[in-house]
């Protein structure tokens, strides 16, 4: 008699118990063996994993603010243009919001970790009682808190660029991604198709793959439906950027 697993695909082998490491260790073996820190870490709160990974991106976002703020303002001033173009008699108005929202950007950017990981620990959790691939909420902060860690490979890349080029002239937050969009004028396609293209970011990609480990280890399903949740997750975040972008 065949077992379950023969028809439903293999999934994400475990780690024998007592396999002991530190944070750091899971830190540094996110990026080579997910499977290994999920594993160990299957019956471990989140909140520690997602105060680390908000430390990282708030002190790589100081490191940025000069380019951040620069993006930042671009964009406003954008959206400043089409909202006078519809509404010409309120132009004082509306140029009057630009200094208030420049303070609040300044300011969330810094709440971007915790805002992220719950939202997206959500919509997983939703997921995956839909696809069957059932996690705790907890269990889905803590997947997406580790799921991250890589990504701000992205933003210390960033850094990296700030210090060794000329970032004066970029204005978009495709300009910096790791996407096919970064190759684009911002004026060469539509806003919904540059918002698009900059979904399929390397770092997001590779973020939503541990996810999907995350999900085969904790949920203990196939891989291929772990898979399945994560990119569902995915594409609705993709979605409402591609929506949102103007």
């Amino acid at each position: 008699m065949e077992s379950r697993s023969s028809h439903e695909g293999p999934t994400v082998p475990m780690n024998p118990p007592g396999d002991k490491a530190s944070i750091i260790e899971d830190v540094m073996d996110i990026f080579y063996a997910p499977s290994k820190v999920f594993a160990r870490r299957e019956k471990s709160g989140f909140g520690m994993y997602l105060l680390i990974v908000w430390v990282i991106m708030a002190a790589l976002t100081f490191a940025n603010r000069s380019l951040n703020m620069q993006i930042a303002e671009a964009q406003i001033d954008k959206g400043i243009a089409k909202a006078v173009a519809k509404q010409p008699q309120a132009a004082s108005q509306i140029q009057a919001m630009k200094p208030i929202q420049l303070k609040i950007g300044a300011v969330v950017q810094y709440f971007a970790a915790p805002i992220w990981i719950f939202a997206v620990a959500l919509l997983l959790w939703v997921t995956g009682m839909i696809t069957q691939t059932k996690v705790s909420y907890g269990q889905a902060a803590l997947i997406v808190s580790l799921a991250l860690i890589p990504r701000q490979l992205a933003t210390l890349l960033t850094t990296v660029q700030i210090v060794l080029t000329d970032t004066s002239n970029i204005t978009a937050p495709a300009a910096v991604s790791f996407s096919p969009a970064r190759f684009i004028a911002a004026d060469a396609m539509s806003p919904k198709l540059i918002g698009l293209l900059t979904s399929l970011d390397v770092f997001r990609m590779w973020s939503a793959f541990v996810e999907a480990v995350g999900i085969a280890v904790l949920a203990k399903v196939p891989m291929q439906k772990a898979i399945l949740t994560s990119v569902i997750v995915f594409a609705l975040f993709s979605g409402l950027a591609v929506l949102g972008a103007q």
